[in-house]
């Protein structure tokens, strides 16, 4: 998932809990790489020689819940032409079970499922026979559980059985610093993919990219690099890569002042900077002037961010502060 400081706090969670059987809510944003963590706890705990069942909860629906989850009988309601095994029996013999955008379950849906995992048995719907349930439960959301537990759309008891560890992906645009390795590695799967030869990211695309503000994070610069994958014979070039960002920042240059590489780059690095600057100025106004709690909200380590209002206060010529 990248290279820089607040993945290999990911890292570090990741490992904390991987060898265990706590019950992990994972939190991000859409295409930050909630999946992705997911797999990882389950490939590399004790669990992975056995089944991983993947449930989107918000693409079921609610009458097929019982059914999707638990399995029914023949005959058990009207259409049930033969026996139909739920997810839950399919992870039961030591598996993992991912319910991957856990906030879009419906009441009900969440009321089966905290019997569940209170009692950890399960009945197919028609079936009289009660099957114990040896299983990892792993969930994911970009939701908020706990204001929705507070507004009464989510089971407060729910959220309590499932986030007995809590893992938090930041999203793409808080960890600049990965753009670079996660481009280039998705250019690279692209190519080998399409049986096509390595080509390079030129340093004007890498700053395109970089500036870019990925509101659908990893997922939409893989997409990205796809693409231009496929377009290109040779480097990657901010041309290849403007039609695909949507913010239209390849397109921020008036096409009567033509400008070389090196211009656009240079108009790239300052655009980077005032992004960067605001995200600093911004964090810090939210965290009332502490320090330590604005570079959490980044997602960056403490020292690293007074390294980063040091320098804009030398930039500027002007303390840097949250009221500023």
């Amino acid at each position: 998932m990248g290279q820089g400081p607040s993945v290999q706090r990911l890292a570090d969670q990741i490992e904390a809990v991987v060898s265990t059987d706590y019950s992990v809510v994972i939190c991000g944003e859409t295409g930050a790489g909630k999946e992705v963590v997911a797999r990882a706890l389950h490939q590399h705990g004790r669990r992975s020689a056995h089944a991983l069942v993947v449930i989107d909860c918000g693409a079921i629906a609610e009458s097929l819940i019982d059914s999707e989850f638990f399995g029914h009988e023949k005959g058990a309601y009207t259409g049930a032409s033969g026996r139909h095994y739920g997810c839950f029996e399919v992870a039961a013999g030591g598996g993992t079970i991912f319910l991957d955008e856990i906030g879009n379950l419906p009441w009900n849906g969440q009321k089966a499922l905290l019997r569940t995992l209170e009692e950890r048995t399960i009945r197919r719907l028609g079936g009289t026979e009660s099957i114990k349930l040896d299983l990892r439960v792993i969930a994911a959301t970009n939701d908020d559980l706990k204001e929705q537990a507070k507004t009464g759309g989510f089971r407060e008891d729910l959220l309590f059985r499932l986030a007995e560890y809590v893992i938090t992906v930041p999203p793409l645009r808080s960890r600049p610093e990965d753009i670079p390795f996660l481009s280039r590695r998705f250019l690279t799967q692209a190519r080998d993919a399409l049986r096509r030869p390595p080509v390079e990211i030129a340093p004007a695309a890498l700053d395109l990219l970089c500036a870019h503000r990925w509101p659908g994070n990893a997922r939409e610069l893989r997409n990205v690099m796809r693409r231009a994958a496929l377009t290109a014979s040779n480097t990657i070039t901010a041309d290849h890569l403007a039609d695909n960002l949507g913010d239209g920042a390849a397109r921020a240059t008036p096409a009567q002042q033509p400008l070389d590489s090196a211009s656009l780059r240079d108009r790239l690095r300052i655009q980077l900077r005032a992004i960067e600057r605001d995200a600093v100025v911004a964090a810090l106004d939210q965290a009332g002037g502490n320090k330590a709690e604005a570079a959490r909200l980044l997602g960056i380590d403490y020292k690293t961010y007074r390294t980063k209002l040091k320098t804009l206060a030398e930039r500027h010529g002007a303390r840097v502060d949250g009221r500023s």
